[in-house]
């Protein structure tokens, strides 16, 4: 059976719209500053340690300390005196394993004239380098 309604063409047809455009009903917020404020950029803010994360710290210091034979108070004055080390002798924006040698054999002779108990303990000693050294560059670059 043949189509009784008259066809329009598309090409001039009108379609009127029941809605005016989202965009000419949408607020938008003003930009937001792209540089944080003057003041926050003078502040340092602490790190909050989980508990987990102090637990596991007690456990390899409490480790260490029974590895090398000392007190928790002489691994304290370690730590403070290989801060020292590392400050002075190594670069804190490189890794350990790219640092020089030379200024890495300084710093391990330095901490085995001092504390006599890193003699038989290169590893023990290079672990707390690293983990110091991972601070020391994690504190410059805040």
């Amino acid at each position: 059976m043949p189509c009784i309604c008259r066809r329009t063409s598309v090409r001039g047809h009108r379609i009127q719209r029941y809605f005016s455009p989202l965009t000419t009903r949408a607020t938008f917020s003003p930009e937001r500053l792209l540089s944080p404020p003057p003041g926050a950029l003078r502040k340092t803010f602490p790190l909050i340690e989980s508990v987990s994360e102090a637990i596991a710290k007690e456990g390899r210091e409490s480790a260490i300390c029974s590895q090398l034979g000392i007190s928790e108070v002489e691994h304290s004055n370690i730590q403070d005196f290989l801060h020292d080390l590392i400050n002075n002798h190594l670069k804190l924006k490189v890794s350990y394993s790219k640092q020089t040698g030379s200024a890495v054999r300084t710093v391990f002779s330095k901490a085995k004239e001092q504390y006599p108990c890193f003699e038989s303990q290169d590893e023990t000693l290079e672990n707390m380098l690293k983990q110091l050294l991972k601070k020391a560059s994690k504190s410059f670059f805040i």
